[in-house]
């Protein structure tokens, strides 16, 4: 299976600390991405933490490492690390032994994420199972195609990233698997997150999918306190199930009490959530627009190789909104500031808002992105298919 990016963040990070720690999504693929690295290097060795005390490779593998099993492994990583330079990857099996291992043991650990899988990986790579271990082993085998079809955008888009839900045998198939991870993420505990046992976060995970990429007011929620709502979207956010976009420039004083856009990252998980099974169900949506906005920004960002240049912009004016819906600033590495419109039909002209914001900040390249399979350079403002787009971003990032 194709995952260059947390390849290469592995092989980057491994080297320079003492601990790497490897998360994603339940399902997303990290055993196997694991299994595989761990094949390519030399002086490692697969340990338990009862291991770890009389173990001597330099490099040492955990994988499904629990919350208890993190504690046990704070203790005994105090005990060595004075006296040895080994050096640890860790898979945790959830948030709170992600957390222990980062609170704890903070200025030794450097995490590393498995996303899921982009429409590059899929056009490059056949796929490989994703083993179920852990609390989500409990959910029942998806039923996978015996001949496993050529990449198809459309089925990616439905289906999302999440490997078994792109390969399975059926749209039904596809969709219950979904259903079934995200049962169990939300049902999982997340009191060391601040999560009570009053807080419902599939609620919270339903407003975010009713309003997909939208402005999110978590001082006044719709329900709920401000601390529930606010707790409840951080932990989404910890998981890798939402985005937090904040409004540019990201982190002044002038923006930080602004309402930050948030989107559910997987496309397969916003559609699971708001029951669209099929391709035509999809297509005739009222979500349909969003969907694809936060499809796009999440193939662009991913593209850009620095999430953390990824914003948008949004003020109103006597003209209307002046909007941006991707902005990826560059500007700390190579200058540039690139602004991207989200459409779903090719045909579609940028808003003149979307002009009016580029002059406001001072991009340096802008284009549109649209759901067609073309690209159409006439005008000014390229209006680009999902891949040209991606190339382009890959291109302004260097």
């Amino acid at each position: 299976m194709a995952r260059d990016q947390a390849w290469a963040r592995l092989n980057a990070t491994v080297p320079n600390s003492r601990i790497t720690v490897l998360y994603g999504l339940p399902r997303v693929g990290r055993s196997t991405l694991l299994a595989q690295w761990c094949e390519e290097q030399s002086g490692l060795q697969r340990v338990t933490v009862a291991d770890i005390a009389s173990c001597t490779a330099p490099i040492q593998v955990l994988d499904h490492l629990s919350a208890s099993g993190a504690a046990a492994f704070i203790d005994a990583f105090r005990l060595i690390e004075a006296e040895r330079l080994t050096r640890f990857v860790i898979s945790p099996l959830d948030l709170g032994a992600r957390r222990q291992l980062q609170e704890q043991l903070s200025g030794t650990v450097q995490l590393v994420a498995l996303d899921p899988l982009q429409r590059h990986e899929l056009r490059s790579e056949e796929l490989a199972m994703v083993e179920p271990s852990g609390p989500e082993a409990n959910l029942e085998p998806v039923e996978t195609a015996t001949n496993r079809p050529a990449f198809e955008a459309d089925r990616h888009w439905l289906r999302g990233g999440l490997p078994e839900s792109y390969e399975a045998a059926s749209d039904a198939a596809s969709l219950k698997m979904r259903r079934d991870l995200i049962d169990g993420l939300m049902l999982r505990d997340y009191a060391p997150q601040g999560i009570g046992p009053g807080i419902q976060m599939m609620d919270y995970l339903t407003w975010v999918a009713d309003q997909n990429g939208g402005e999110f007011d978590l001082v006044d929620p719709p329900f709920g306190k401000k601390s529930e709502a606010k707790s409840a979207i951080y932990v989404l956010d910890q998981l890798g199930v939402v985005r937090i976009l904040r409004n540019y420039p990201a982190g002044s004083t002038t923006t930080l009490s602004l309402k930050p856009k948030i989107h559910i990252r997987d496309s397969g998980l916003l559609h699971a959530v708001l029951s669209i099974e099929t391709s035509a169900q999809l297509r005739s949506h009222s979500i349909m627009g969003e969907s694809f906005e936060g499809y796009a920004i999440e193939t662009l960002i991913a593209a850009s190789n620095r999430p953390e240049a990824a914003q948008f912009y949004r003020k109103d004016g006597p003209e209307g909104a002046d909007e941006i819906d991707l902005i990826l600033d560059f500007r700390p590495h190579n200058g540039k500031l690139v602004a991207i419109e989200c459409k779903t039909s090719p045909g579609e002209p940028p808003r003149p808002g979307f002009y009016r914001a580029m002059n406001a900040i001072g991009a340096t390249d802008g284009f549109v992105v649209h759901s067609g399979s073309e690209s159409n350079l006439t005008y000014t403002t390229h209006r680009l298919d999902l891949d040209s787009a991606r190339a382009r971003v890959i291109e302004l990032a260097r």
